[in-house]
């Protein structure tokens, strides 16, 4: 086996939080809504040109249930290549997300971090060779 990169994320949440989660990489990031196969859940795929990077579930209404103790998962970040640094933080600016750019001259790369509407931090990784 060998990794090449990644194929897909995937995130769960219902109501109001899956449609801030829908609006924020539809209009924040500008990923496409695209075809989804028939599955036993509810959801929408995202589409980075004609890759699906971004899978959303569905998850039904629950009243009264809450992870215990404000549990949240071990993933850290998701990362994506991107490309047009000046386009994307416009877009960013346009839709009020709040973001940190740095670049990281050892790596050639320029990042910029920010939070969707769930609180996972993304990182948008663009060529250092772009211009700030």
């Amino acid at each position: 086996m060998a990794v090449q990169g990644i194929d897909h994320i995937n995130l769960s949440a219902s109501g109001s939080t899956f449609a801030a989660l829908r609006d924020f990489y539809r209009d924040a990031l500008g990923l496409e809504p695209g075809r989804r196969p028939p599955l036993r859940s509810a959801g929408l795929w995202l589409y980075a040109g004609a890759a699906p990077i971004v899978h959303l579930v569905e998850l039904p209404q629950r009243e009264g249930i809450s992870a215990p103790n404000g549990f949240r998962p071990a993933l850290d970040h998701v990362a994506f290549r991107c490309a047009n640094l000046e386009q994307s933080l416009e877009r960013l600016r346009r839709f009020g997300v709040a973001h940190v750019v740095n670049e990281v001259n050892a790596a050639g790369q320029i990042l910029v971090r920010l939070e969707d509407p769930a609180g996972l931090t993304l990182e948008l990784v663009f060529d250092g060779s772009s211009q700030l």
